[in-house]
């Protein structure tokens, strides 16, 4: 017996089968020529001879010519598909598991056929709603094949693609010049989700991107731009020898894209390209990123800065979501090419610090890379700075977002992250400003400082907290903040407790204004806070007698890192 046939796992096409074979119990009268046909090849009957072969085909033929309207011949289509076992056999493989294997592929070639020509005549109807409503057919099509690839029992052999296959006819439309700039436009964005990886497609998206277009049709550049580099994000994998194809296919695309960044007359088309540029830097999540798409959004990085004063606030926003993505690039790439390798170890006490970091620990630390990648994103800096003060609080936090990700090369901005940190009325936008001087320290000391020490009293405990965070990294560069650190170390959450009491740590002799703040936190009712004042007294310089007995106290805590610190701070102060 023949294995039955295939059908679409979805709940309507489920239903429209069990009516048909329901129905086949009653008579034959006005039927749907769709469940006559269906019902007629789910019959499955035992064909013994070449006359009972012919006959077979005859009603099968008679039951395709019967259906003429586009919509049934789509759902015959989708009904009738063959089995993975079927499908991947070659073309030329002789048939031995039934002799009627090849009538049931003819069957579904006249519908594929009958279902082309139909459509091209719709492509090229006089009647505007007609040509588009067939462009939209194709791509509905298009969207219900691609899910069907997924199905995991048809992953081995997906089906051909129908929606493929009419591509040539709506590259017609746009290489002839459909009369109406909305059919162009529609056309291309079918070609765009039909076939996003084209030269083809391509092709068409650089053309219609052009300013002399019609707007419809250069939004619809924009948008297939979105939907190409989409296409290519969401694969499961490139198959090998693909990689440097997708790479060259991204980097095009945002060459394209930077056309559409310089569209003065549609704030949409812009927004829209910016999205595929930051589309396009996301792919790989900053690993392993294509030199080459790196180079091309290096290359349009300065109409992206102009646009950060773009008259549209949706369009500048969306330049700062590139430079921001741009910049955390920029640091991954710069700290990986300063990471050890054979020919250029760690040191002994770690790896080489950031770029512009003057720390003696890494001392050793190789220069910078001498040609950084993405180095005209710096231009960006006075309109960084500028966003920090714009009255748009969207604005403002997109700007500190982009100079946090650029960690120590941000130094350049420390004055209007530090006016920000301390004027600033959103608690957000402050406490980015905060994770900015934690990135870009120990630079800028004199200005970053007594900002930070400031905001240890901030009413926000996010932005204390982070303060002080920042406050440690500064080390003994931080001792003009000894006060308000002494401060902080009485402060409601235990959190900004223990890191001030880390900072004057860190601090070390200049901090020793601090002892009697620190020798009260020893009885702080949380034993992280008593174990770091214990520790933070260490480094502070000889002790009296007073502060040596408080601490030999602790030797007796309940809590073993008490113990242990208290040890610690009493056998090496």
């Amino acid at each position: 017996m023949r294995p039955p046939l295939t059908v679409r796992s979805t709940g309507v096409s489920r239903l429209v089968l069990a009516f048909a074979l329901l129905s086949s119990q009653g008579t034959a009268s006005a039927v749907d020529p769709v469940e006559d046909l269906v019902r007629l090849l789910q019959s499955r009957p035992e064909l013994r001879d070449e006359q009972q072969r012919t006959a077979f085909q005859k009603k099968l033929t008679e039951r395709v010519e019967a259906i003429q309207r586009l919509g049934d011949l789509r759902r015959a289509l989708s009904l009738c598909e063959f089995p993975v076992e079927f499908d991947m056999q070659p073309p030329n493989t002789p048939e031995k598991r039934n002799p009627i294997d090849s009538i049931y592929r003819g069957v579904r070639t006249d519908l594929t056929n009958r279902l082309q020509a139909l459509l091209r005549k719709r492509l090229r109807d006089a009647d505007l709603t007609r040509r588009m409503a067939a462009i939209a057919f194709l791509v509905e099509t298009a969207y219900e094949e691609s899910g069907r690839r997924l199905d995991p029992v048809r992953e081995m052999a997906p089906p051909s693609s129908f929606a493929l296959s009419m591509t040539h006819d709506l590259q017609q439309l746009l290489t002839k010049k459909d009369e109406d700039p909305r059919v162009r436009a529609a056309a291309l964005a079918a070609v765009a989700t039909i076939d996003p990886g084209s030269d083809k497609t391509l092709h068409a998206v650089q053309i219609l991107i052009q300013p002399e277009c019609e707007v419809v049709e250069r939004r619809a550049a924009a948008k297939a731009l979105g939907r190409m580099i989409q296409s290519l994000s969401s694969s499961r994998g490139p198959q090998r020898g693909e990689s440097q194809r997708i790479e060259d296919s991204l980097a095009a695309f945002v060459s394209a894209a930077g056309r559409g960044l310089r569209d003065k007359k549609d704030a949409v088309v812009r927004r829209l390209c910016l999205d595929s540029i930051r589309h396009a830097l996301e792919r790989h999540r900053g690993e392993n990123i294509s030199l080459r798409v790196i180079a091309k959004v290096n290359e349009e990085a300065p109409i992206v800065v102009a646009l950060l004063e773009d008259d549209i606030l949706e369009v500048r926003l969306s330049a700062y979501q590139v430079l921001e993505k741009t910049a955390t690039i920029r640091r991954m790439q710069i700290v990986g090419a300063m990471l050890p390798t054979e020919a250029q170890p760690a040191t002994k006490k770690g790896f080489p610090s950031a770029p512009g970091r003057r720390d003696e620990r890494f001392s050793n630390a190789p220069p910078p890379p001498a040609a950084p990648v993405l180095d005209k994103i710096l231009s960006a800096m006075p309109n960084l700075v500028h966003g920090l003060s714009d009255k748009e609080v969207r604005v403002r936090l997109a700007a500190i977002y982009v100079l946090e990700s650029l960690g120590p090369e941000a130094a350049p901005a420390v004055e209007g992250v530090a006016r920000t940190l301390k004027v600033d009325k959103n608690g957000f936008v402050r406490w980015g400003a905060a994770r900015v001087f934690l990135n870009m320290a120990p630079l800028e000391p004199e200005k970053a400082v007594p900002a930070l020490a400031e905001a240890l009293s901030d009413a926000n405990k996010t932005v204390r907290l982070t303060a002080a965070q920042a406050l440690v990294r500064f080390g003994s560069q931080a001792k003009e903040a000894v006060k308000a650190l002494s401060e902080a170390v009485g402060d409601e959450e235990s959190n900004v407790r223990i890191t001030a009491l880390n900072a004057l740590k860190a601090i070390g002799l200049p901090a020793r204004p601090a002892i009697g703040v620190l020798v009260s936190a020893l009885a702080d009712k949380k034993s992280e806070v008593r174990a770091g004042a214990a520790k933070a007294l260490a480094h502070l310089g000889p002790l009296d007698e007073k502060t040596r007995k408080e601490l030999a106290k602790l030797l007796e805590d309940a809590d073993a890192e008490v113990r242990l610190a208290a040890s610690e701070s009493l056998l090496d102060n």
